[in-house]
């Protein structure tokens, strides 16, 4: 279906340490993974794999199993990962990218403190970037 409709899905959103990769906090579509860090800990180590580059810069995006994308934005603190379904648009970047510099501007100051709980806390931010799609044709 999102072959022939060019549409996507985000699927899934993690917020990655910028230094270590660990998962600070993610949202998913899926209500038993979103619920559980345990279910999405094997998914952070995939992604955690290819976010990088060998020079050790993040991957704008890279390809997943069953044809599903991963889309990175780097902030200054953090790394923003969407999983997404089907062919993202140049759109979904500039959403992802704005996502980040909100939770980053408002969170500066707990980034600054590593170790600082976020994962609850940050989940209603990426929520928000499960909402992303693509818009629907003029057609």
């Amino acid at each position: 279906v999102f072959e022939k409709t060019h549409r996507f899905q985000v699927e899934e959103v993690l917020l990655l340490d910028g230094d270590t990769l660990a998962l600070i906090s993610f949202a998913s579509c899926d209500p038993a993974r979103h619920s559980s860090a345990k279910r999405v800990t094997p998914t952070v180590h995939r992604l955690a794999l290819g976010l990088r580059d060998e020079e050790g810069k993040i991957n704008e995006s890279f390809d997943l199993p069953e044809q599903r994308n991963a889309i990175a934005c780097a902030g200054s603190f953090v790394n923003l990962v969407a999983v997404v379904r089907g062919r993202p648009s140049e759109l979904i970047l500039a959403d992802l990218e704005f996502a980040l510099r909100r939770i980053e501007d408002r969170f500066r100051e707990q980034f600054k403190k590593k170790g600082t709980p976020l994962l609850y806390t940050l989940q209603p931010y990426l929520e928000d970037c499960l909402l992303i799609q693509a818009p629907a044709s003029a057609a």
